[in-house]
């Protein structure tokens, strides 16, 4: 929402931003829904084989997480300074 509200800042920063945020959210969960899953349904299922797949994909989304919230500053910073200085 930060993002979108300000219009003073380059496209593309906002878009990958908020594309960031997206892909974070969508993959950051992942491994926990696995595991609830799993558990829900056998209670002695571990993750073996497929760990390594589901922790790369949590790293990932945390990882794009944290990218998307330092561009989200970058914006909320940048934005009112470049509208201040107009």
């Amino acid at each position: 929402m930060i993002v979108g509200l300000q219009t003073q800042l380059s496209l593309a920063l906002r878009s990958w931003a908020s594309w960031l945020a997206v892909i974070g959210v969508l993959l950051f969960p992942v491994r926990d829904t696995v595991g609830f899953w799993g558990r829900y349904f056998n209670p002695n299922n571990s993750f073996g084989a497929i760990g390594p797949i589901v922790y790369l994909l949590k790293w990932i989304g945390g990882a794009a997480v944290f990218f998307a919230l330092l561009l989200a500053l970058i914006v909320f910073v940048q934005g009112p300074q470049q509208a201040a200085a107009k």
